[in-house]
């Protein structure tokens, strides 16, 4: 790499700024709102008699709770904020942070904007290392305002900015993700299914880290579970950051490998060649989507099938509770909360985050739809 190939790295930060003025601020403050969501929840826990330690105490002590979340590391309002929000936080940031990498390079390139810059004075690493700057910017803002606020709820500095700094690189190590998404593929959508397929596979293998007690040695690997080696307000083991740091660059510097090796539009791995006349059984509206949409279909169908797979493997107290149509039969009144456990409730929260993933892929079909 020579200087002259970042030339005009500075002009492009500050236009992707400007297009992203708007976004940008969301997905800065989105985290430090959610952050707030969760803590006003337990700080309604410690008004009641019981108290904030007894709840979390006995969310510890839940073997499906504690399997899904893990084990939680502080027993006070800072542990549960970050026992809690880490998985919420980590997919917050990686998705808003490798979607704005792709949308400011890749898409570009798509557009054909990424031709139109190119006829000035720029290196061919500036696209891409000030679609990298502007992603770092952000998930250091975002850090920052998590760290804030944790301090604004009487959280101690050291484990606030510690904490805030984690997962300002979980978002840093997604970013690098899009980063090295978008030299394989040559789509902006197929880059998309690949960063999101990470974000999957992160909250899989955090889920299975977190049944196997929180601190296999996955906890080294997957973003979503970096909070057990770095230990806010547990230890602030700062050393583990340094690490992470490093882990986080890995993507970003292979991404810019891989980019002097393709052309502009192209990826590295190339598509294939259809036929020249399609087959007959193509005739139908139905089987020629199942054609284009069949990859992402079953892409998607075998991560749901996963996550089903993983809450079955750690929900045995449904084998003890007489069955899952026993459990819809006292969701009914006002207070069946009070009626059923906490991990049949749990469970439900689980069957409305598959509901959302299953929405996220029909907003994605929909949006390609659209573009094409």
């Amino acid at each position: 790499m020579k200087t002259s190939d970042f030339t005009g790295t500075g002009m492009l930060f500050r236009l992707f700024l400007r297009r992203d003025r708007f976004l940008l601020s969301v997905w800065v403050f989105l985290p430090s709102i959610l952050l707030l969501g969760n803590a006003a929840t337990f700080i309604a826990m410690g008004s009641r008699s019981e108290g904030l330690q007894s709840a979390l105490t006995q969310f510890n002590n839940d073997p499906l709770i504690s399997a899904v979340l893990g084990p939680v590391m502080s027993i006070d309002l800072p542990g549960a904020i970050v026992w809690r929000t880490v998985s919420l936080l980590s997919l917050a940031l990686g998705l808003s942070s490798l979607l704005t990498v792709i949308r400011h390079t890749r898409t570009d390139e798509e557009t054909g904007r990424s031709e139109l810059i190119r006829a000035y004075i720029v290196g061919p690493y500036a696209n891409l290392t000030a679609a990298l700057i502007l992603t770092v910017v952000g998930n250091l803002a975002a850090g920052v305002l998590i760290a804030l606020s944790i301090i604004g709820l009487g959280g101690a500095a050291g484990g606030s900015f510690l904490f805030g700094a984690t997962m300002s690189a979980i978002g840093c190590f997604f970013a690098g993700i899009g980063a090295l998404a978008i030299q394989l593929r040559d789509n902006s959508g197929s880059a998309r299914g690949i960063g999101i397929a990470a974000l999957g596979l992160g909250m899989l293998m955090a889920i299975l880290n977190n049944f196997g007690g929180g601190f296999t040695l996955l906890r080294w690997m997957t973003p979503m579970a970096w909070q057990r080696v770095i230990k806010p307000f547990a230890g602030n083991h700062g050393w583990g950051l340094l690490y992470y740091t490093a882990f986080a660059a890995v993507p970003s510097l292979i991404a810019y490998v891989l980019s002097a090796r393709r052309d502009l539009g192209a990826g590295v791995l190339l598509a294939r060649s259809g036929p020249r006349e399609a087959a007959l059984h193509l005739s139908s509206p139905l089987v020629l989507a199942w054609r284009l949409h069949r990859r992402s279909f079953i892409g998607w169908l075998v991560g749901t099938v996963l996550y089903i797979v993983v809450f079955a493997a750690i929900s045995p107290v449904l084998s003890n509770a007489g069955g899952m149509s026993d459990w819809l039969s006292n969701l009914g009144g006002t207070s069946w909360t009070h009626e059923v456990g906490l991990g049949y409730i749990f469970i439900s929260i689980g069957i409305y985050l598959m509901s959302l993933i299953v929405a996220v892929y029909e907003h994605c079909i929909a949006s390609e739809k659209r573009r094409k």
